[in-house]
């Protein structure tokens, strides 16, 4: 993905155009909402542990997870104490 000045990094959807080649099948399960404060350490563990667990299962070796850049710095701060 790195390029000279004449090949310009593309944008997020060049991105995704060029690592999602071939069929791919996708399926989208809403879960149930987690009733906790999401500020709190042990919703937020908990959280990623399930996403880790499901990842595991499903043989998936890099889950995908976004937040919002305050609940960000708290997985991190929970990733790095695991």
């Amino acid at each position: 993905m790195c390029r000279d000045e004449s090949q310009p990094t593309p944008n997020w959807s060049g991105y995704m155009q060029h690592v999602c080649t071939g069929q791919h099948v996708s399926d989208v399960l809403f879960l149930p909402v987690i009733n906790m404060n999401p500020a709190d350490h042990s919703c937020m563990f908990s959280t990623l542990s399930f996403i880790e667990r499901q990842a595991r299962e499903l043989e998936i070796e890099t889950a995908c997870v976004t937040f919002d850049q305050p609940l960000w710095l708290k997985a991190l701060e929970i990733i790095a104490a695991k």
